[in-house]
């Protein structure tokens, strides 16, 4: 299911967490291809187009000092060995992302979103972006 989040004349997009249902704010680190939301509950959010989530991943691993790559290998061209390019696929990179930060111990939820954007000559553009969600994961009572 994909949930609509709404921005607001100055640009600024409510998002609530997805498991506590509080208000979230924007982390003080922004990734260039996505944007990042922190909730009091202690999860945070990585929100960005499903043809970005490969590069804003990858500078999310960046800020959070992790290991690991979620975009696909860089294949050389031609012959001379000095250009190589790179196939884009959104869905394993967020697949992979998740994985690595799993195995950092945190527990994760994919969704996918709309963003309602409404202009100030009442275009309305809806946009589509996919979120991964983390927090630490709660021990086992």
């Amino acid at each position: 299911m994909t949930r609509q989040l709404i921005v607001d004349a100055s640009g600024t997009m409510r998002v609530d967490c997805v498991w506590c249902g509080r208000a979230t704010h924007d982390w003080t680190e922004r990734t260039f291809q996505g944007q990042v939301y922190v909730c009091p509950c202690g999860a945070m959010g990585l929100f960005a187009p499903p043809h970005d989530f490969d590069e804003a991943g990858e500078e999310l691993l960046d800020l959070l000092h992790l290991d690991g790559e979620v975009a696909q290998p860089a294949v050389p061209v031609g012959r001379t060995g000095m250009i190589s390019m790179r196939a884009y696929d959104g869905a394993d990179s967020r697949r992979k992302l998740g994985e690595i930060l799993a195995a950092n111990g945190h527990e994760v939820l994919a969704e996918d979103t709309e963003a309602v954007v409404t202009f100030p000559t009442g275009e309305r553009r809806t946009l589509k972006s996919w979120a991964l969600w983390w927090r630490p994961a709660v021990a086992p009572l």
